[in-house]
């Protein structure tokens, strides 16, 4: 795309030299104004006309240079361009040299110019230098790139002829433009053209030229149409051309310069002057419309868009014509804002047309609420040994500024401190740190309102909860034990449990080894098969929170094993045999560190007869032992739980039946063979001195008595008593074939007797003098005599 430049004289005096050399007459003073042109934002094709207009007395330049300076990295014109030019415009007088040297373009002209074209512009400047031919005179000026979508053009000057300059037409005058006047148009115009003063005489040849920035056509007559696309500006040349005064060199013509503009502005660029979020009560945008605009001025000239509680009072508007300041007034509430020209209003460009599109703001947000630290929650769980207590900080939007431990409100109690905290996060949720805690007590964290803490918007914080209480222990439990064993012992096993207040989870080791894993209360420590000898354990608790006990300061406990057993007791009984059935046995230490405590049993029957520990020396059965052999085991326990072997005594006790004698017959049996000093008192109380015993078929005299025997006494004296001893009893008889009489060696139920013997079984009844049925519910007794028959020879009991 390329960009061009047009430059066109107005009027000018022209003396032609023999030779058709250019001669200048030396005016007196000559003077170039150059009215002020814009050039279109890059990539936009326009054709600019700059319009030179001359005052002043002098009615000779001769000619006229025009020097255009451009920025060669950002401008090109080549030789191609410039030659271009020169054919397009060959049949206008006056323009006879164009040349580019470097970044300068020289332009001759002599009574009449055109334009170069400048193509692909980009930069920001051009600088034009105009300098007369005698070098007098000189201007410049500077185009400014804009952001136009059109090029709008003002009014151009007038060129003004003072009579008697120009020699123009047959009667001396040059033509005029009767209507319309040149100027900016937004509707098609027809030009009318007249000599100035009178007619234009008969053949005399008259033309009017026009130039869309394309190739130039000839027009004769009046009046003449010209329109033109939006924007383009369209340069009309006439000239009346007398052939008298063409020969003497004097052409006339006259140019005027029409722009039609048909397009409204548009508000191109609506910027946010105030930062969003704000808090601001008035809020600025700037406005830049794609022309100059004119009635931008009151707030109905505004689309002002609010959301959420926002409200506003008022707008002012300042500056132009082409950018504006916009401050919207009494700004409350919380929400957005946006603004927008409103198209239908009365802003328009500097050609009339009304604004034609409005682009609108970005949103801007507003926040008149202060913030509040609503939620501070603890992450650390509570109560908890940690040095750093960690808590998340929630507001109720987006903070800014909450990066130090100013800003925190932490409060404790009991002996609880802490050396520092950290913020990170954000900017509405925050995670903050309390560091260096220690001691025993609570911490509760909240936002101090005093602290720089703000929204985006830059309201101050308004308040803050307070978080719950963390409590931090740092408190180590002490762990005890339970179930261990005595000082002094000969278990090999231990089960030891751990407690202990707060206690949970403990450690241990055993005399030298490592610690154990951890491990709950609930599981007791067990080991077994001990060594002999002493040994410690050591426990450390932990509590829930996580607080150990030092190793250094763990539970112990210290214990010896000894597996030696003491020696047996030395047991003494009574003599032997004796007829006491509660004989007293006694008993002393056998050394080998025997403590003292013993336990006894009677006749060995086991473990489970032992007596309780005693501290007792002497024993005496609480019932009769019954006749037999009978001994006394004792045994001592040591310190150390060890038991000795036994120490034992033993004593035999006779038994003793006492027999009443009655007058007449009595039949009488012992458990076994009675003393021998007591069978002679019996017999010494019974006649003959004898006894009389059946030895299965006939009764014979008896002085040796045996014991399970019946004998039959007679007694002839009163009835009396005597006592038989004897050693122990022994088995049950055994029965012969037939009539048996015996006697038995324990009191005997009739049902045990063997089922081979017949039933009844009888008795004597001495009183009486008759035998007597013994019934099968009874009982034999000690001391007497039954008849009884066998089917075989069998024992009296045991089957």
């Amino acid at each position: 795309m390329s960009n061009g430049i047009s430059f066109l004289s107005r009027a000018w005096t022209v003396a032609v030299c023999s030779a058709m050399l250019w001669c200048l007459a030396a005016p007196a003073a000559t003077h170039v104004s150059i009215p002020t042109t814009y050039i279109p934002e890059s990539g936009a094709t326009q054709t600019v006309t700059l319009n030179l207009a001359f005052t002043g007395s002098d009615q000779d330049l001769g000619y006229l240079r025009v020097k255009v300076q451009f920025d060669a990295s950002a401008v090109s014109c080549s030789p191609e361009t410039l030659n271009a030019v020169l054919t397009s415009h060959a049949n206008l007088p006056g323009l006879f040299g164009a040349s580019v040297a470097g970044n300068v373009i020289t332009f001759t002209l002599a009574g009449m110019g055109d334009a170069a074209v400048l193509r692909d512009y980009t930069g920001p400047l051009l600088t034009f230098d105009l300098q007369a031919g005698t070098a007098r005179g000189a201007s410049a000026l500077t185009y400014t790139q804009i952001t136009a979508t059109k090029l709008d053009l003002v009014t151009p000057d007038t060129v003004t002829w003072e009579a008697g300059k120009v020699t123009v037409c047959q009667n001396g005058l040059g033509p005029v433009i009767l209507s319309p006047p040149p100027g900016t148009y937004d509707v098609a115009q027809s030009v009318t053209i007249e000599c100035f003063g009178a007619a234009a005489v008969a053949g005399m040849p008259t033309g009017i030229r026009y130039d869309f920035g394309g190739p130039t056509t000839d027009y004769t007559g009046t009046p003449v149409g010209v329109d033109g696309d939006n924007g383009q500006t369209v340069n009309l040349f006439v000239f009346a051309l007398n052939p008298a005064a063409e020969a003497a060199g004097n052409p006339s013509f006259l140019d005027a310069y029409y722009v039609f503009d048909k397009a409204g502005p548009s508000a191109t660029t609506i910027a946010r002057v105030t930062s969003s979020p704000t808090n601001a009560s008035t809020v600025r945008f700037t406005v830049t419309f794609s022309e100059d605009v004119q009635n931008f001025n009151v707030p109905s000239d505004l689309i002002v868009t609010k959301t959420g509680s926002v409200a506003s009072s008022g707008a002012t508007i300042t500056g132009g014509p082409q950018s504006y300041t916009v401050d919207v007034t009494g700004v409350t509430g919380d929400g957005t804002m946006t603004l927008a020209v409103a198209t239908g209003s009365d802003v328009k460009d500097l050609a009339g047309n009304a604004l034609f599109s409005s682009v609108t703001s970005g949103q801007m947000e507003l926040d008149h609420t202060s913030p509040q630290a609503s939620t501070i929650t603890p992450v650390t769980p509570s109560p908890t040994p940690a040095t750093t207590v960690q808590f998340t900080v929630h507001f109720s939007e987006s903070v800014q500024r909450f990066d130090a431990a100013a800003d925190l409100a932490i409060a404790e109690t009991g002996g609880l401190t802490h050396s520092g905290a950290t913020i990170s996060g954000g900017p509405q949720d925050y995670t903050v740190d309390v560091t260096g805690v220690t001691g025993n007590g609570t911490l509760t964290l909240a936002v101090s309102t005093t602290s720089d803490v703000a929204d985006l918007a830059g309201n101050a914080l308004n308040s803050s909860v307070t978080s719950s209480a963390v409590t931090v222990d740092n408190t180590a439990p002490v762990a005890l034990l339970s179930n261990t064993p005595p000082a002094l012992t000969n278990a090999t096993a231990i089960a030891v449990t751990v407690g202990g207040t707060d206690v949970t989870a403990y450690k241990s080791k055993l005399d030298d080894g490592a610690w154990s894993a951890e491990t709950g209360t609930g599981t007791a420590i067990t080991a077994s098969g001990l060594a002999h000898g002493a040994h410690t354990l050591y426990v450390i608790g932990r509590d829930a929170i996580g607080n150990w006990q030092a190793e250094g300061a763990a539970t112990p406990h210290t214990w010896t094993i000894d597996t030696t057993p003491p020696n047996p007791p030395v047991v003494t009984g009574p003599a032997s045999p004796t007829d006491n059935p509660r004989p007293e046995w006694t008993w002393g230490s056998g050394g080998g560190g025997g403590a003292g405590v013993y336990q006894y049993q009677m006749d060995g029957t086991g473990d489970l007869a032992w007596s309780a520990a005693t501290g007792a020396t002497s024993y005496t059965p609480d019932a009769d032992l019954a006749p037999g052999d009978h001994a006394l085991y004792v045994r001592e326990r040591d310190t150390a739980e060890n038991w000795s072997s036994s120490g034992s005594a033993s004593v035999t006790i006779r038994w003793a039946v006492t027999v009443t004698l009655k007058p007449g017959w009595n039949l009488v049996a012992f458990p076994n063979t009675p003393v021998a000093e007591d069978v002679a008192v019996l017999l010494s109380l019974v006649a003959a001195g004898q006894g009389w015993a059946w030895d299965g078929t006939v009764y014979a005299p008896a002085t040796t008595l045996a014991g399970q025997v019946g004998y039959w006494f007679l007694r002839h004296g009163d009835e009396v008593q005597v006592t038989v001893r004897g050693e122990v009893a022994s088995a049950p008889p055994v029965l012969a074939q037939g009539w048996n009489l015996i006697g038995v060696s324990a009191r005997t139920a009739v049902a045990d007797v063997a089922t081979q013997v017949y039933r009844p079984v009888w008795g004597w009844d001495a009183a009486a003098g008759r035998l007597v049925k013994v019934e099968s519910d009874g009982f034999l007794e000690l001391g007497v005599g039954y008849w009884l028959c066998s089917a075989a020879a069998v024992p009296l009991t045991g089957f």
